[in-house]
């Protein structure tokens, strides 16, 4: 099936995918928590960084998955 699905929209090399449309490593994610200040929430669900900080192996299983 993935066969068929390239031959009718074939994928593009990797140098040609725009940068803000390429897939988000975990490595970039860590660095993203890591940066954030401790205390402070950085989207509107209200869960503060430090969750994240603490809860990493759990954050890093659910991030693979995306």
């Amino acid at each position: 099936m993935q066969s068929v699905i390239e031959a009718i929209h074939p994928a593009l090399p990797s140098t040609q995918i725009p940068p803000d449309e390429q897939a988000v490593t975990l490595e970039e994610i860590k660095r993203a928590i890591r940066k954030g200040g401790n205390n402070k929430a950085p989207g509107p669900d209200g869960i503060e960084t430090t969750s994240y900080k603490e809860k990493w192996e759990t954050v890093k299983m659910i991030s693979a998955t995306f």
